[in-house]
């Protein structure tokens, strides 16, 4: 299967600028801002219709298109199924529990998006999250409620709780104060920390783990998760937390965020821990690239 290269993404609160451009004030002083304005990734409950038409619409097409999930070498247009196919089965690549968790999904939430533009008239449609309040209306309807997967792993029709106990589980699921109660802890830490052990990555995979057994038996399978449409509005806020906390304590490049390492941690960027197939960037490339 091909490596793909991460592009540049910008990962902001509701159209939010970043710094430099906010400061400016002046999109001259940097030919990218107003690109990056217009795709500045938004809460999915604020988007306009015309915005949510568009996001229909490219997914629409995207699950329509017939590629078969193991084509080699990939097809010029992605398919829906195609790009699902990395996390689980039958690719099987996605990274959890380790030091790759965040980077490779930033990375991959990036090759969804930049096939989502492939749709005539959606070159700039972008990711919306979903921030864990009540289940927006948009994510209980076509065609983003379900997803046919007719091919292996399947046939396959991906399932959810209803909204009311997607809401409960949420508040319960890991203990008091559920998911919400994981992500604040993992925010106010100030050290990446090692996956089940310590610091951001402790709190901030617990919450993962138990936002999915939360959403129902798609989400809450490792092996389809992905093919379940709300996965990318779920991990899209997983990301927008993870750049708030890199924000928070200046580790939006690698010189900042070697300052949250440990000295054993910092293994993490070498050889043979830095890979992260199919793509080929590693880590500091979903790092810093997210980010600016």
């Amino acid at each position: 299967m091909e490596r793909r290269a991460l592009g540049d993404v910008q990962q902001l609160d509701d159209g939010q600028l970043s710094a430099r451009n906010r400061d400016s004030g002046d999109d001259r002083r940097d030919p990218g801002a107003g690109r990056r304005a217009r795709c500045a990734r938004k809460n999915v409950d604020s988007l306009g219709d015309p915005e949510i038409e568009l996001l229909r619409k490219a997914f629409s097409e995207l699950m329509a298109r017939a590629n078969p999930i193991d084509q080699y070498p990939p097809p010029e247009k992605q398919s829906y199924a195609w790009i699902a196919g990395f996390h689980g089965l039958p690719g099987g690549y996605c990274m959890h529990h380790i030091d790759g968790y965040n980077p490779w999904h930033r990375t991959y939430l990036k090759v969804m998006e930049d096939a989502l533009r492939t749709v005539d008239g959606c070159e700039e449609v972008t990711l919306p999250y979903w921030d864990l309040g009540p289940l927006p209306e948009v994510l209980q309807q076509a065609p983003l409620a379900t997803y046919h997967l007719a091919t292996a792993p399947g046939p396959l029709d991906t399932a959810r709780n209803t909204p009311a106990e997607i809401a409960d589980n949420l508040s319960s699921f890991g203990g008091p104060g559920g998911v919400p109660a994981q992500i604040a802890k993992s925010l106010k830490q100030t050290l990446w920390g090692r996956s089940g052990v310590s610091g951001y990555q402790l709190y901030s995979i617990q919450a993962h783990d138990n936002g999915h057994g939360s959403i129902g038996p798609t989400m809450g399978n490792q092996n389809v998760a992905s093919y379940d449409p709300i996965f990318w509005f779920y991990h899209c806020n997983l990301d927008r937390l993870w750049l708030s906390w890199q924000t928070k304590v200046r580790a939006t490049d690698f010189t900042g965020f070697r300052n949250t390492l440990t000295p054993q941690a910092l293994k993490f960027f070498q050889s043979p821990l830095n890979a992260m197939p199919p793509w080929d960037d590693g880590p500091l490339g979903a790092i810093v690239k997210s980010c600016g």
